[in-house]
């Protein structure tokens, strides 16, 4: 997220191992490190800016294999960059977001 809002403020209370495991704090030790953020970011929040994206921008989604990366493309401004890589460009960022939640949908559910 720093690239999009310089001097976010980050509670980082676990980190991951694999895609099914993360190595994560005692809850109450999270809480802590999680509530001090929180703090911090409130007390700051006149001095914060709000997210900035230049448009049009692109969303680039590396798949686990080709046919998913194929499958993604049957949704509509879905480009091959590679193999494995696709990506959406627009100009509307609710319409990106959309195409994006579209290939993350479509190819979740074949890959299950």
């Amino acid at each position: 997220m720093e690239p999009f809002c310089p001097g976010i403020r980050a509670a980082v209370v676990k980190a991951s191992v694999s895609r099914f495991a993360a190595d994560g704090m005692h809850p109450a030790q999270a809480r802590e490190v999680i509530r001090d953020a929180a703090h911090e970011a409130v007390q700051d929040l006149a001095h914060a800016a709000p997210p900035t994206i230049e448009l049009p921008a692109t969303l680039t989604v590396r798949f686990r294999n080709a046919d998913l990366a194929e499958m993604a493309t049957w949704i509509n401004g879905a480009v091959r960059e590679d193999a494995l890589t696709v990506c959406l460009t627009d100009a509307d960022p609710i319409r990106l977001y959309r195409g994006f939640v579209a290939v993350f949908m479509l190819t979740r559910a074949i890959a299950e």
